[in-house]
């Protein structure tokens, strides 16, 4: 599948399935002074994924599940 984006601010954006021109999910990070919240939904507006950024440790809750971002990531050395 070969996506493309609807909007240059990757964060606030719908993904395009090529093929189609079908929105396949939608991207929304509403402006924040605090903590940034992050939504990922489906192209009926179920949310899918929150993706909440914070200073050290970045989360990601999918299917009712949380997990720290840094867990995901690679370690490749004593500062990463």
């Amino acid at each position: 599948m070969n996506i493309s984006w609807t909007s240059r601010k990757l964060f606030n954006s719908g993904v395009v399935d090529n093929a189609s021109g079908q929105i396949v999910f939608n991207i929304h990070t509403p402006f924040s002074l605090g903590p940034r919240v992050t939504t990922i939904a489906d192209a009926r507006g179920q949310v899918m994924a929150e993706y909440k950024h914070r200073l050290g440790y970045d989360t990601v809750t999918y299917q009712g599940q949380t997990h720290l971002v840094s867990d995901s990531l690679p370690k490749d050395g004593f500062l990463s």
